[in-house]
């Protein structure tokens, strides 16, 4: 049988693991990107056991691990600074969470990739896709490969071109992310070493130690709260709403890169057409309460390469079944990052007084923990011979 090929729209974190998912079982790979380099945003990323464990598949955990910071603790902190609500991690397998730099989880994977012998091209646009095999860029060229797959952010035109698109929401609220230096005290501090979020009214704060010179600080608030999403961020409005977060907020300078991005939720009719498959933001964006966006958008791509690899004389055959195992999992999750985010963003006055019991009632359901650890604690598709339980 002749060498499979994969054509991939898209060089950030979905498609880079794509490409190094297909590469290393034999595929000839390419990732076309449109931007003239390859280049993540300066924030943080909170990896969980399920994306600890696709990292190891995809060959760059060993690599990552060094720099990266391994969370024991998160708390959630109410207007008064009283923790409602605190999660632990043994850090045994089957119980982690990590922290990392985005930058250096996308630079390694791009090295992963070409060291696979994956090629990537940058400056190039990838516009449409045809369910023959064909994809089609802005200069007029075409190729053509046994998959097409579309990785190309919220605003997708591989999906677009090939009508999969069923909703595509804004939401109501969204987040200023930024890096902030670490000062050796927080470096040292135990209390300084957990990640913790603050909220006040419909303004939450996230304080995330990723690296050991940086913190991944990030700003969330409504979309209509318009001293909230200023960029450079109006340090006065944020300062009242957390008076004791001042230090923090002075580490935020001109200088500091920074944008505001609105939390978006999309849905598709089918995650596949013919020969064309959709994946990451393209396929299931979703609000990032629960930290998955980014596991399951590496997870989903792992497992398309497990299922299309499987199925190479029946490819549709192995989409559909990709589909059919994934689809579940990533649907509940977005459910549930949903309705935690509306914990936030719905404060009529004096809500702020009863949310923190409920929040902390919520937390000892065990139903809730079940299902707001669900995808955590999921072994996702091509990591099962790693070992380990959830």
């Amino acid at each position: 049988m002749s060498e499979p090929s994969v054509e991939i729209a898209g060089g950030g974190l979905a498609g880079l693991a794509c490409a190094i998912a297909f590469a290393e079982r034999g595929w000839r790979t390419r990732v076309w990107e449109q931007s003239p380099t390859l280049r993540e945003l300066g924030a943080g990323l909170y990896v969980w056991e399920n994306g600890l464990r696709t990292l190891e598949a995809l060959g760059v955990y060993d690599e990552l691990m060094p720099t990266s910071h391994p969370v024991h603790r998160f708390d959630v902190r109410d207007e008064w600074a009283r923790t409602v609500e605190s999660f632990t991690y043994t850090h045994e397998p089957g119980d982690r969470l990590t922290t990392m730099l985005r930058p250096l989880l996308h630079g390694a994977l791009a090295q992963r990739a070409t060291d696979l012998g994956a090629e990537i091209v940058t400056g190039t646009k990838a516009v449409t896709a045809s369910p023959a095999g064909e994809l089609a860029f802005t200069d007029g060229r075409t190729v053509k490969a046994d998959l097409i797959v579309g990785a190309d952010g919220l605003h997708s035109q591989i999906r677009d071109s090939v009508g999969l698109g069923r909703q595509k929401r804004i939401l109501r609220d969204g987040a200023t992310r930024m890096l902030i230096p670490r000062t050796e005290a927080e470096r040292t501090d135990p209390e300084s070493q957990r990640c913790i979020e603050y909220w006040s009214r419909t303004r939450r704060v996230l304080y995330t130690p990723c690296h050991h010179d940086w913190i991944y600080f990030a700003v969330c608030a409504r979309n209509d709260d318009a001293k909230a999403r200023q960029v450079p961020i109006d340090h006065d409005a944020w300062i009242s709403s957390f008076p004791r977060l001042e230090s923090w907020f002075e580490r935020v300078t001109a200088d500091t890169e920074a944008r505001w991005d609105s939390f978006s939720m999309v849905r598709l009719k089918s995650w596949h057409k013919g020969r064309v498959a959709i994946g990451g933001d393209a396929a299931h964006s979703q609000p990032p309460n629960l930290g998955q966006g980014a596991c399951l958008a590496m997870s989903n791509m792992l497992s398309l390469a497990v299922f299309a690899d499987r199925h190479r004389d029946d490819l549709e055959r192995g989409l559909a079944e990709w589909e059919a195992h994934e689809r579940p999992l990533v649907e509940h999750t977005q459910r549930w990052s949903a309705f935690w985010g509306l914990l936030s963003t719905t404060c009529p006055p004096g809500f702020e007084r009863v949310r923190s019991p409920f929040v902390a009632w919520m937390g000892s359901r065990k139903w809730v923990y079940t299902n707001l650890g669900k995808t955590s604690a999921h072994i996702p598709t091509g990591t099962e011979d790693l070992g380990g339980s959830p």
